[in-house]
């Protein structure tokens, strides 16, 4: 088993269709970005006429520039800046597509959520993964194993006599003879789902057993994930 940490790159999703995506929002984003001197140099020369319109009207009391000259000035303003803003819209929704579409491929990089060690894994390194709807499981890591969980079904029997913090002996075949101690942390209201290899009990019923966990400390690492146990109650 591999040993991993936090925020580390374990495998990265080959999606050619968004980086055709992201190359053409970024050219689009370039050329819509080349139009806004443009837009604001026109809106700087139409403001220009418009201060030059109204000093001589000032200076000339209204006589000068003529009516058609005053009106043309402000249409001149008016279509400066709604170019402008109209540009600069633009940019804006194209700068907001190409962040989503590098958001999306930044999500095709999967990363540890975790230190830990890697118990299964349905790729290899250098395997390329094909981009689709739904991935399968791909990783199984489990946290640092200095603490495990420990779930248990105890039967209706005994339930009632399990407290939290108990502490509960347990032993397992990989080490025969050997008693491990556990302390119970969570005890389950509602039964557990019943295995169908379970045998019926000598009134013809299926027994009833509630889920309770356990904390295990580990700190030798002796004891590994999956391993079955028998526990004491």
């Amino acid at each position: 088993s591999d040993t991993v940490e936090k925020g580390k790159v374990l495998a990265k999703i080959e999606n050619s269709r968004l980086h055709g995506q992201i190359e053409e929002a970024q050219n689009a984003l370039t050329k819509s970005q080349e139009i806004l001197p443009a837009a604001e140099k026109q809106l700087l020369a139409a403001k220009a006429v418009v201060e030059r319109n109204t000093k001589r009207r000032e200076e000339t009391g209204g006589l000068s520039p003529s009516k058609l000259e005053w009106e043309s000035g402000n249409i001149g303003l008016e279509k400066a800046v709604a170019a402008l803003a109209s540009a600069s819209a633009i940019v804006e929704e194209l700068r907001v597509k190409l962040e989503i579409l590098e958001t999306e491929k930044a999500a095709g990089v999967l990363r540890s959520p975790v230190d830990g060690i890697v118990l299964k894994r349905s790729c290899n390194p250098g395997q390329v993964l094909a981009d689709s709807v739904s991935l399968p499981e791909l990783f199984l890591i489990a946290s640092p194993l200095e603490r495990l969980k420990l779930h248990c079904n105890v039967s209706e029997k005994a339930i009632a006599q399990v407290a939290i913090n108990q502490e509960v002996s347990f032993q397992t075949a990989d080490f025969p003879g050997r008693a491990f101690t556990a302390k119970v942390t969570k005890i389950g209201n509602f039964p557990a789902i019943p295995s169908p290899a379970l045998p019926l009990s000598t009134d013809g019923k299926t027994p009833v057993f509630y889920p309770v966990e356990l904390l295990v400390e580990n700190p030798g690492k002796l004891l590994r994930p999956g391993t079955s146990v028998l526990a004491q109650f």
